[in-house]
C-alpha cells in the first residue's frame, strides 16, 4: 500500500526577518491525526500543525524515539509512509519543530496501533486487491498491469499471435501470415493485382493493367505513336515526327533553303528570296540610283556616286562653308566661295564656316567645336576662372562644390565641408557633448551620453552633468561647479568623488543613474534644464527644497512606474500635460497645487 502520505504545515509563513527585532518567543506544534490509541487497520495520512511568529524553520518526526522523517518547512512536505513497514502492535509519535532562532519544542507523544491483519499484497501494497492472473502475473490494484492481459489472441500466454488489420488472428503458432489476406493496395480481401511492369493494378487502384507498356512493347518506355502514326521515341532509334517536313505536314516536300527559311511544298514561298544582291541572307544591300549594289555588307554608300549637285558620277563638290561647287552646277573658285576664308565669311568665334562657337561672360570662346561649355571658366559661386581674361588673379574663381555639395572657398564666404556633424554626416545631428564625445544623429550614441571613464568604472556623459549640475547648487562657488570640468580628464578625477558624494544615488549593471536623492537640504534656485541628461532615472526625490521656477519639462523623462517626489518646492503652475498622463507610479505634488507665489 505505497500511498502517499502528505505532511501539511498550517500557518508555516516564509522567513520573515524584521530589521532591529529580536524573536523571543518559542514555536508551537500540534498531531491533529492519529489521535491516541488510533489503530491502522490501512493507509492514512498524517497531519500536524506547527506555527512560529517569525516562520518555521524545520519539522521532525520521531517513532519509538528515533527520527522517521526530518522536513524543510520551506519547501512542500511530503513523504511516504507505509504502515506495513512497522510491526504489528503498539509505537509512540511525536513531533519535533525548530524556528529560526534555534527555538525547538516538542509535541506530546501519542501512542498509535498497527493492526495483525494489515497484510501486503503482491504488488507491495498494504492491504492492496492485486492478485495473480492465469499467466502468473501480479495485476489490477497498484500493480498497473491488467489482468491477463499477457494472453494473445488464441488464448496462449505471452503467445505471438495477435489480430492483424484484416480481423484475423495471425502469427505466434497460427501458422497465418498476419495481412495476408491484404492485396497489392492494401486492401483486406481486395483483387488489385502486380501486373506484367510490376505495378499494382485494377481493385481499388485506378490503375489499368499493363498500362505502363509503350507502342514498342516496353514497360515504361518512351515510344509514342507521333502525329504521323509512327511509333518512335524511346528504344525504336526513330525521332518522332521525323516524316514531317518544314511546314509541319507528314510526308511534305517543304524544305528550308540557303537562307535557311522554308520552301516550296504548301509554304508558298520560292526559295532564296530572302537574299539581298550581294548575296546575303536577310542582308539590306539594294541597288542605288546609279545602279550600283550598295549598302548591306558590301561596304558601298548608297548613293555614294552622285554628287552634291544629283548627278551620277558628277564632279560637282562641297567647298569648306558647305556650298555645293563645280560640276553641273555653274559655282567656281572664281565667285569666291572656295578655300581659305581667315575668319571671314561664314566663320564663328572658333574660325568654323557657319559655326555655332560663342562669346560667353568670361569672354571664352565656347560651345559649338570648341569643346568647351558656355559659361565653363564660371566656378560655383558664379566667378570667372584663371582661364578666362576677366580672372582678377586673386580670389576669383576658385570656389568650389564640397563633400556636402555647397559651394565654399573662393569668394563663396562658406568653409568647405563646414555642414559636416562630427560624424562626418553631411547635415547631421550628432553633436559633441559636454564631455567631448559625439553623440545623437548616426553616432550610434545616444545624444549627450558619451562614455566617461574613471577608476575603472565607465560613466555617460548625461549623468555626470546631472550630478554636476546638483553639486553646483549645493556648492555654488566651490572650484569643482564648474561645468568645463567634465570635458578635462584631470580635473575631473579630481572633482568626480565630490559629485558622486552629493545625494544618495543608485547604480544599474551598466553604471547608468537610476536613482537620485536630494532632500531637505535647502537647496534655493532654479532647477537645472539639462536634468533630462540622466535619462535612465525611474527614482527622484528633491524634496524639501527651495527650488523655483516655471516646472521643468525633464520631469516628464522619469521611467515608467518610477517615482517623482518634488514636493516642498514653490514651482510655478501650470504643470505639464505629461504628467496629466504619465505612466510614473508615484507623483508626489499635492502640497505643490497651494502655491500662488513662486519666485525667489
Amino acid at each position: 500500500m505505497g500511498e502517499a502520505i502528505n505532511y501539511i504545515l498550517v500557518g508555516v509563513l516564509g522567513y520573515i526577518v524584521m530589521f532591529g527585532l529580536k524573536d523571543r518567543e518559542d514555536p508551537t506544534v500540534t498531531i491533529n491525526f492519529p489521535k491516541d490509541n488510533y489503530e491502522f487497520r490501512s493507509n492514512r495520512p498524517l497531519s500536524v500543525s506547527a506555527n512560529d511568529n517569525k516562520g518555521v524553520k524545520s519539522v521532525v518526526y520521531i517513532i519509538d524515539d528515533s527520527v522517521y522523517h526530518e522536513e524543510n518547512a520551506s519547501s512542500p512536505i511530503s513523504d511516504v509512509w507505509n504502515p506495513c513497514d512497522l510491526s504489528p502492535g503498539k509505537h509512540t509519535l511525536k513531533v519535533e519543530v525548530s524556528d529560526f532562532a534555534k527555538h525547538t519544542v516538542t509535541s506530546e507523544e501519542i501512542t498509535f496501533i498497527i493492526s495483525p491483519n494489515l497484510k501486503t499484497d503482491c504488488a507491495g501494497t498494504c492491504d492492496g486487491k492485486a492478485r495473480i492472473d492465469d499467466c502468473g502475473v501480479c495485476s489490477e490494484g497498484e500493480s498497473y498491469h491488467e489482468y491477463n492481459s499477457d494472453l494473445d489472441c488464441t488464448d496462449t500466454c505471452f503467445g505471438g499471435a495477435y489480430i492483424d488489420d484484416c480481423g484475423v488472428c495471425s502469427g505466434g503458432k497460427t501458422g497465418i501470415l498476419p495481412n495476408a489476406d491484404k492485396d497489392c493496395e492494401d486492401v483486406c480481401f481486395g483483387t488489385a493485382y502486380l501486373d506484367d511492369c510490376d505495378v499494382c493494378s485494377e481493385g481499388n487502384t485506378k490503375h489499368i493493367g499493363n498500362s505502363d507498356i509503350d507502342c514498342s512493347g516496353e514497360c515504361f518506355g518512351g515510344a509514342i505513336i507521333d502525329d504521323c502514326g509512327i511509333c518512335s521515341g524511346g528504344k525504336t532509334d526513330i525521332l518522332p515526327n521525323a516524316d514531317k517536313d518544314c511546314e509541319d505536314v507528314c510526308f511534305g516536300t517543304a524544305y528550308l533553303d540557303d537562307c535557311d527559311v522554308c520552301s516550296e511544298g504548301n509554304t508558298g514561298h520560292i526559295p532564296n528570296e530572302d537574299m539581298d544582291c550581294n548575296g546575303d541572307c536577310f542582308g539590306r544591300a539594294k541597288i542605288d540610283n546609279c545602279d550600283i549594289c550598295a549598302g548591306g555588307k558590301t561596304g558601298i554608300k548608297p548613293n555614294k556616286d552622285i554628287d552634291c549637285a544629283g548627278d551620277c558620277f558628277g564632279e560637282a563638290i562641297v567647298n569648306e562653308c558647305n556650298y555645293c561647287i563645280g560640276g553641273s552646277t555653274g559655282f567656281e573658285d572664281s565667285n569666291g566661295l572656295k578655300g581659305d576664308f581667315s575668319g571671314s565669311y561664314g566663320q564663328d568665334c572658333n574660325q568654323i564656316c557657319n559655326g555655332k562657337a560663342i562669346i560667353d561672360d568670361c569672354q571664352m570662346c565656347t560651345k559649338g567645336n570648341t569643346g568647351y561649355k558656355y559659361n565653363q571658366s564660371l566656378d560655383c559661386n558664379n566667378d570667372c576662372d584663371s582661364n578666362s581674361p576677366l580672372w582678377d588673379g586673386n580670389l576669383g574663381g576658385t570656389a568650389y562644390l564640397d563633400d556636402c555639395n555647397v559651394c565654399s572657398e573662393g569668394n563663396s564666404n562658406h568653409i568647405a565641408d563646414s555642414d559636416k556633424d562630427c560624424n562626418g554626416d553631411c547635415f547631421g545631428k550628432a553633436i559633441i557633448d559636454p564631455c567631448g564625445g559625439c553623440t545623437g544623429g548616426n553616432s550610434g550614441v545616444e545624444l549627450n551620453q558619451s562614455p566617461v571613464k574613471h577608476k575603472g568604472n565607465e560613466y555617460t556623459c548625461g549623468d555626470l552633468m546631472f550630478v554636476l549640475e546638483m553639486y553646483r547648487l549645493k556648492y555654488p562657488n566651490d572650484e569643482c561647479s564648474s561645468k568645463g570640468i567634465i570635458g578635462n580628464d584631470d580635473k575631473l578625477s579630481t572633482c568626480i568623488d565630490k559629485y558622486l558624494s552629493v545625494g544618495e544615488t543608485r547604480w544599474n549593471a551598466n553604471n547608468r543613474l537610476i536613482q537620485y536623492t536630494l532632500s531637505d537640504e535647502n537647496i534655493e534656485g532654479i532647477y537645472p534644464t539639462n536634468a533630462h541628461y540622466a535619462s535612465k532615472l525611474y527614482y527622484l526625490d528633491i524634496s524639501k527644497n527651495q527650488f523655483w521656477g516655471p516646472f521643468p519639462d525633464s520631469f516628464c523623462g522619469i521611467h515608467e512606474r518610477g517615482t517623482l517626489r518634488i514636493s516642498g518646492n514653490r514651482f510655478c503652475p501650470p504643470y505639464p500635460e505629461c504628467l496629466n498622463n504619465s505612466p510614473i507610479l508615484l507623483i508626489d505634488i499635492d502640497d505643490m497645487k497651494q502655491v500662488s507665489r513662486c519666485e525667489p
